[in-house]
């Protein structure tokens, strides 16, 4: 998946290694002990560039970044607990520099790119999945079921595309 919009690359082909800490940001100065500093490398989506002539505004991920430097840091848990989606599958934050980060330089809710929609829809389908689980069963059960898939995702690791607005969900219907 990629670290940034949470979409699944197919092939390892169609990784690609981004620094989160810009090795060149925009008005700084090369880093060049960076270059090779794992800790600072994810693996990201090509963010629509692949697309002969796409538009600068229809460009995701690394792809829309450039070089701008960024205030989420990826390997942060309380970084990350900032970052916040919509209903309608927007993503957000209300720290400012995060939101701009989201929403500005990685532009992860570009709708040519379909990602609110696409978001929406993952959390739809598990709330269906949850109500074919639950059926009428009691209050306890719903949420012995929702500990059940929260913990798939945090404990087991067993991610899935677009999860995070799943997990963001599940967060808040089990009050973490």
């Amino acid at each position: 998946m990629c670290a940034y919009c949470m979409r699944r690359i197919e092939h390892p082909e169609d990784v690609r290694i981004e620094h989160y800490s810009a090795r060149n940001p925009e008005g700084g100065e090369y880093k060049a002990a960076d270059t090779l500093n794992f800790k600072t490398m994810l693996g990201v989506c090509y963010g629509n560039s692949l697309t002969p002539g796409v538009k600068d505004e229809d460009k995701t991920c690394d792809a829309h970044r450039g070089n701008l430097p960024l205030t989420v840091n990826p390997y942060d848990i309380n970084s990350i607990r900032k970052i916040r989606y919509t209903s309608d599958g927007y993503i957000t934050s209300d720290d400012m520099g995060i939101k701009k980060d989201v929403e500005e330089t990685l532009n992860l809710n570009c709708k040519s790119s379909s990602l609110p929609e696409t978001r929406k829809h993952v959390l739809l389908q598990t709330k269906i999945e949850i109500r074919k689980i639950c059926g009428h069963k009691n209050h306890a059960a719903y949420l012995d079921t929702l500990n059940k898939i929260y913990d798939r995702y945090t404990k087991q690791r067993m991610l899935t595309p677009y999860c995070g607005i799943t997990i963001a969900w599940l967060e808040k219907e089990l009050g973490v």
